[in-house]
């Protein structure tokens, strides 16, 4: 049975209300709106939408801010993509992690490499642009493995690749 996000998104909101009520916030203009934080295309198309249109209502943005918004390849539908799309989002930020199916499995990702990459592109065809993440210091990974990841994302012509190592705790 999947989780309703419906009381998620009621509390969120009522914490957004919370912090939107502040002087400093009241008298502040936001460059970005950026919606993140795990992953919010979890969520079903039109609570992203109301989520989208209450941010935009309840704070001050500058005239040309853009909008970003992370997102799991998994859930990362063609109706999805095109929803963010037309809901004024510029770009999305995607935590690929790493393109070797091996480590995907690892590290318990639900689709594959080539999978993943599909929705990257339907993602730039759809004008929006894509920042993602890649993961290094993976268990047994090599520095081969690293540079075929980074190698394929320069492939894929993405934006940005923001690098971080994989530690435990």
């Amino acid at each position: 049975k999947k989780q309703d996000t419906r009381l998620y998104l009621a509390a969120l909101k009522k914490s957004l209300a919370f912090y939107a009520e502040n002087k400093y916030v009241k008298s502040s203009v936001f460059n970005e709106l950026y919606v993140g934080g795990g992953s919010p295309s979890v969520l079903p198309n039109e609570q992203i939408v109301d989520l989208l249109q209450y941010c935009r209502n309840t704070f001050n943005f500058s005239r040309d801010y853009p909008t970003k918004f992370t997102a799991c390849t998994t859930n990362l539908s063609e109706g999805k993509i095109r929803v963010l799309s037309s809901n004024q989002v510029q770009q999305l930020d995607i935590g690929i992690q790493t393109f070797n199916n091996s480590f995907r499995k690892m590290l318990q990702l639900r689709d594959n490499s080539a999978e993943a990459k599909l929705k990257l592109t339907a993602a730039k065809k759809h004008g929006l642009h894509v920042s993602i993440d890649l993961l290094y210091n993976l268990p047994g990974q090599t520095v081969e493995q690293w540079k075929d990841d980074v190698e394929q994302a320069l492939e894929l012509e993405v934006e940005s690749v923001d690098c971080y190592p994989l530690d435990l705790y």
